[in-house]
């Protein structure tokens, strides 16, 4: 090769030295070099265990050599210092076995230790003071049983001033309760004292100033001394604590466990999704029971063929599919009697009840109005009485079933003007604290 090709050849390496740079294989494909960081991770770890293995069995073997064993003081088998947790009085020794298995026990099999904030001793022997330290704890205990541990001791923490995700044991520090709370108690007191006073003093003033003046005011003071004596105080002031808490705090918690991240309806402790409604599977409950008594308090079943029926027109003579004859109003069998089990007799006013017999009008039925009602009333006490803790969950008037009459519709306005009165007088209180 002449001088000329080797000059070629150097300026050809020195051109395209650039090309061949490290710095050009540098990038990677991301998903790949987390696959890979896995891979090293993973076999980082695998090395540490056999190590820690390794070097355990070196330690047993020294021990072995030298008889230098130290006694459990649970199973009184033979461990090494490395192997044992002792007491805070440094007086009796236990294996991390033996301790794993009675924090075990004591939080999910008998619940012993669940919310003790410090571990005894668990020495047979005798009877020891010390407790076993925390941090040791923490240390021997797997991952799960401290993080169970951890979690009953809060289970009992402040159950009034704390909101929780319903998924899982997170919780917050409700602070807007403590500030409502503290107001409502002295508030409470002062507004039966002023209830009082208008009871015994204002309104004998006002009645006879109303009655100087005209008779039909007569009643005035009478309902107002009624309603005073039977007005609900504390129920009401507790319905407007929880309105003002729930406008301070809102309506749902977002749980903060990265493992939950569950969205909590703080009105009835249910995941909040979608259209949420608040209490419906107990209200469906109860609607579809009492809904069913007064779908049955209406119509009529053959007791021949359990066909359920409702008559729209014609007479009181119902004849079922299968042959049965009955009264539609007394649901008795008249096959033998037929038309002889109504009454004939002529009315000069047609629909008034007869004066000369107590058989069954021929086409005049009963209103069905009070059947329904009453037999809506009465499923709605006997689910409630069936299942109590409905009672508990849901607030009393939202245990409602078909439409409200004139009274209800009434009373339920003058509640909620008295906690709409009352939260605007809690409202100026509780934003000064």
């Amino acid at each position: 090769m002449g001088s000329g090709g080797f000059w070629q050849s150097i300026k050809n390496l020195w051109t395209h030295w650039h090309a061949s740079h490290p710095r050009q294989y540098g990038e990677c494909d991301p998903r790949l070099e987390s696959q890979l960081e896995t891979l090293a991770q993973r076999k980082r770890e695998t090395q540490a265990e056999h190590d820690v293995r390794f070097a355990k069995r070196l330690n047993e073997a020294e021990y072995d050599r030298q008889q230098q064993w130290i006694g459990c003081d649970c199973c009184y088998g033979d461990r090494t210092f490395e192997d044992l947790l002792f007491c805070s009085q440094a007086t009796h020794a236990f294996c991390h076995d033996c301790i794993r298995h009675y924090l075990s026990e004591g939080l999910f099999g008998q619940g012993s230790l669940r919310g003790q904030a410090r571990i005894g001793c668990i020495a047979s022997t005798e009877d020891c003071g010390g407790w076993l330290p925390t941090l040791s704890l923490q240390r021997v205990l797997t991952a799960d049983v401290w993080k169970a541990y951890e979690q009953s001791q809060l289970e009992g923490c402040f159950p009034q001033q704390r909101i929780q995700c319903c998924a899982c044991s997170y919780f917050e520090w409700d602070e807007s309760a403590e500030s409502v709370r503290s107001v409502l108690d002295g508030l409470s007191g002062w507004v039966r004292r002023v209830c009082w006073w208008w009871t015994v003093v204002e309104i004998p003033t006002f009645s006879y100033f109303l009655l100087s003046h005209s008779r039909y005011f007569y009643y005035f003071p009478l309902i107002a001394l009624r309603w005073c004596l039977q007005w609900d105080l504390l129920n009401h002031l507790e319905i407007a604590r929880e309105r003002l808490i729930r406008t301070r705090r809102g309506m749902v918690l977002y749980c903060k466990n990265p493992e939950c991240k569950t969205v909590t309806c703080l009105e009835c402790q249910r995941p909040f999704r979608g259209l949420h409604q608040c209490y419906e599977k107990e209200a469906d409950g109860l609607r579809l029971y009492v809904e069913k008594a007064m779908a049955d308090a209406v119509k009529r079943t053959c007791p021949n063929c359990s066909l359920s029926f409702q008559k729209s027109d014609g007479c009181n003579k119902i004849v079922c599919r299968c042959g049965y004859t009955m009264c539609y109003v007394c649901r008795k069998d008249i096959l033998k009697e037929s038309y002889k089990h109504f009454c004939d007799h002529f009315r000069a006013i047609p629909g008034s009840p007869c004066t000369k017999c107590t058989k069954c009008d021929l086409y005049k039925t009963d209103p069905e109005d009070q059947a329904i009602q009453s037999a809506a009333e009465r499923a709605r006490c006997q689910y409630l009485q069936a299942h109590p803790e409905i009672r508990q969950k849901i607030p009393g008037h939202a245990i409602q079933i078909g439409p409200k009459n004139r009274i209800e519709r009434w009373n339920e306005w003058k509640r909620e003007w008295v906690i709409a009165c009352l939260v605007r007088v809690l409202n100026p209180w509780i934003q000064m604290t």
